[in-house]
């Protein structure tokens, strides 16, 4: 089964456990999960719960000090929340300094575009951040796909999209009720199932001695 890590960004605690929405633990049951009711696409991998807000919503400087502060051996992280360029703004950091904090953190980070329904042709691309943060060839932008590989209606049309997932009606876990599986779709769903992928891909090399 997986090895459960983590660390609270918020009142450097270790209450990184808790999950008051239930996002988190939906998001990481598409990788880790190994029980009867659903199988991750990596379970036997190490998972870090890095968390970075109590209430409310995460901030654009919240992610950013919680990347500063992952250990060096985090390579993949999922950043399941995305802001719009009015919104992605920092209280005590440039506005470089602060794409640079994703640009430069050494890492895969695996970003999800939103949920916007834009995808008629009457729209315009909607272009959210982190995930649409230039110059940054670590910054994965992952869209939802669903059944027959059609784009899921709610998964932002951007300008930034690097890949697309699984994201439309996926089975996933509530810390809820763990027996009780839930069926969720969106972008937030998509980018795990690609870190699931490589975390089996940096595993595969790491027993190669590959890297």
């Amino acid at each position: 089964s997986a090895r459960i890590e983590g660390a609270d960004y918020v009142d450097s605690g270790n209450d990184y456990f808790s999950d008051k929405y239930g996002h988190g633990t939906r998001v990481a049951s598409i990788i880790v999960a190994n029980g009867p009711v659903l199988i991750g696409v990596a379970p036997k991998c190490t998972l870090f719960a890095a968390k970075c807000f109590n209430a409310g919503n995460p901030t654009p400087d919240s992610i950013a000090d919680a990347l500063e502060g992952l250990p060096a051996e985090i390579k993949i992280v999922i950043i399941a929340q995305s802001f719009l360029a009015k919104d992605f703004v920092s209280k005590k950091r440039s506005d470089n300094e602060l794409k640079d904090v994703f640009r430069n953190c050494g890492r895969i980070l695996l970003c999800t575009p939103g949920n916007n329904q834009n995808h008629d042709q009457a729209f315009n691309p909607i272009d959210k951040f982190p995930a649409s943060i230039d110059n940054a060839p670590n910054i994965i932008s992952v869209a939802a796909v669903g059944a027959g590989k059609k784009i899921f209606k709610a998964s932002a049309k951007s300008n930034f999209i690097t890949i697309a997932a699984p994201g439309e009606n996926v089975k996933v876990i509530s810390p809820y009720n763990t027996n009780n599986p839930l069926i969720e779709s969106g972008t937030s769903y998509a980018a795990p199932f690609v870190g699931g992928v490589l975390a089996l891909m940096y595993a595969l090399m790491n027993k190669r001695n590959k890297i």
